[in-house]
């Protein structure tokens, strides 16, 4: 208990000497936490009710400190079978594997086997890729997500038969084409590619597999027996099925064509909330490193605020949290340790666009964050105009700052400082090269009808970065996301504020295949087509969309700037909804 204390008081000093947020301190203890027997009995009343709509399938896990609080079961394994779930069951993981490669490196590193200063290019060859990369990249970048590679899960891997893709010699071709974003240790862009190529790096300096080398390095120490990346075309007894809804259908499909067919470094491996629950007590325990590298795991790093090496890391009221997350088409997963308040919380779902609510309820109850009867917006206001005023101007750190800013500003009413910030943004981000920092600033700065000054220099990004939209690949930030639909979208809104509906329609009718778990991107697109329908008249398909936009709206957590991490997505659904609705009001 003594060494478990002493890591917990470490990684709390660690995280708030790092300034994750900027302007952020610790608010541990300042918020009135609910006995465990409340706060079980709350959040299985919320999981229960999801599961019993249909929206929710999966199992749950809550601990506090080495004692399990709950542990449940929801939904179907198998839908084609009619088998449930149960707390047993194996669940896809998704990008929860990073830890598990993570933790990997840092033992060999531990043994003295490689050094995190070491050069890729010591352990990868140019099969892989070019000399002129992997000399440039270390270690260190690779587990931080500061090596500027994207992900792998681009144009060869979906053309790819994911049978013949199970070692990691396999995906080669699908990494040799990797070119940098940036220099490496520059910047912060997650990466599918960066994590996986680690794995290539432990093979080399362990001499083993890297699946043995997992299985006898992590699972069988922590006693995680219902842990691996098996064989998805081979029988595997109590293993979750994935399922998801494609864009614009009622029905589910699963997710064994979408996915791969065996995980590995980056993700896609499988296990139950009790191994996991095993290998966070072993991680606390340092039963898998010692006391420096374990801290190592979950420490800030240059350029990487909120990620520490395979870990995420965040500061809330209830202090510091280490984890990760995994999300698919069929998949989401959290795995959340509250070194401090002494909780560990696991989710695993075989659903996707339905863990967000789950989550989000287990760490309100936690915190003690239930709110006070506001929305929470002086504060937001407050801490987001510190946050920017704090924040180097042109980087992309005032750019994700400002972006939440506006949207904020333009829902409260605040017109006058949201045209400020739209037209200081376009000054300093018209010409940038980054997709996703362009088509944002298209996005922040139309979305919305109280913004027409912002049009024409807002519109010429839009069509800049729309010229090219059959060549956009993933997003630049990392991930397996396609960026057509999101280029397409802001392309449709500059038009539709043009007065071009037509054009408008015909652009926006190609924003399709979002990702799954983005529906709020979906919503937004359909009641921007309302819009566009409206004013040419079309009220009857208008409402249409309108009232399919408010079957999957009613699921989304309402707008609160404290409690809802995600209410600029629900800022941005609700203004353009309401928008559309007023013309059909007229």
């Amino acid at each position: 208990m003594l060494r478990l204390l002493r890591f917990k008081t470490a990684i709390v000093i660690l995280v708030l000497g790092c300034n994750i947020s900027a302007g952020q301190t610790s608010q541990a203890g300042s918020r009135k936490q609910l006995p465990s027997a409340e706060i079980v009995s709350e959040w299985t009343s919320l999981v229960d009710d999801l599961a019993a709509k249909d929206k929710f399938s999966g199992t749950i896990l809550l601990a506090r400190d080495n004692e399990v609080l709950l542990k449940k079961a929801f939904g179907l394994a198998s839908r084609r079978f009619d088998v449930s779930n149960n707390v047993k069951t194996k669940f896809n993981l998704g990008s929860m594997n990073k830890m598990f490669t993570a933790v990997s490196v840092l033992q060999l590193v531990q043994q003295g086997k490689l050094s995190l200063d070491d050069r890729l290019s010591k352990y990868v060859d140019e099969s892989w890729l070019p000399r002129e990369i992997t000399d440039k990249i270390q270690i260190t970048h690779l587990l931080s997500h500061t090596s500027g590679l994207g992900s792998y899960f681009g144009d060869k891997f979906a053309n790819t038969s994911r049978e013949f893709v199970r070692e990691l010699d396999d995906y080669k071709p699908m990494v040799a084409d990797e070119k940098l974003a940036f220099e490496p240790g520059t910047r912060w862009q997650y990466s599918n590619t960066g994590m996986f190529i680690l794995g290539v790096v432990i093979e080399k300096a362990s001499g083993q597999s890297y699946f043995d080398f997992v299985r006898e390095h992590v699972y069988k120490p922590a006693k995680m027996a219902d842990s691996d990346c098996y064989d998805m075309d081979k029988p595997v007894k109590n293993l979750a099925i994935g399922y998801f809804k494609k864009d614009n259908e009622r029905d589910w499909s699963n997710n064994l064509y979408r996915h791969v067919i065996r995980g590995g470094p980056a993700g896609g491996g499988f296990s139950t909330v009790d191994d996991l629950f095993n290998f966070s007590q072993a991680l606390l325990k340092f039963e898998l490193l010692d006391e420096e590298h374990t801290k190592m795991l979950v420490t800030p790093k240059p350029n990487s605020p909120g990620y520490g090496y395979g870990f995420e890391i965040e500061q809330t009221p209830a202090g510091v949290v280490v984890g990760h997350g995994g999300g698919f088409p069929g998949i989401h997963s959290k795995l959340e340790i509250y070194p401090d308040a002494g909780f560990t919380v696991i989710m695993l779902s075989n659903m996707d666009r339905t863990g967000s609510p789950v989550v989000n309820k287990i760490r309100r109850l936690i915190t003690g964050n239930q709110g006070d009867g506001s929305d929470g917006a002086d504060a937001a206001d407050k801490k987001l105009t510190i946050a920017l005023s704090q924040a180097t101007r042109k980087s992309e750190q005032w750019h994700d700052i400002a972006y939440r800013l506006a949207f904020f500003l333009a829902y409260t009413g605040k017109h006058e400082r949201y045209r400020e910030l739209c037209n200081q943004t376009l000054a300093d981000f018209s010409e940038t090269t980054s997709l996703s920092l362009a088509e944002r600033t298209v996005k922040m700065c139309l979305f919305s009808n109280v913004a027409t000054t912002n049009l024409t220099s807002a519109g010429k990004i839009a069509d800049r970065i729309y010229a090219d939209v059959d060549k956009a690949g993933t997003f630049d930030w990392g991930g397996d996301v396609p960026f057509q639909p999101y280029l397409a979208l802001a392309k449709g809104i500059a038009e539709l504020r043009r007065g071009q509906y037509e054009s408008a329609i015909k652009v926006l009718q190609t924003a399709k295949d979002f990702s799954q778990l983005d529906r709020h991107s979906a919503c937004s697109r359909d009641s921007y087509l309302a819009i566009a329908h409206a004013k040419l008249g079309n009220k009857t398909k208008s409402a249409e969309l309108l009232a399919k936009v408010e079957e999957i709206v009613d699921d989304f957590p309402p707008i609160h700037f404290e409690r809802n991490p995600d209410w600029h997505d629900r800022v941005i659904v609700d203004m353009v909804r309401d928008e559309a609705q007023g013309l059909l009001k007229n």
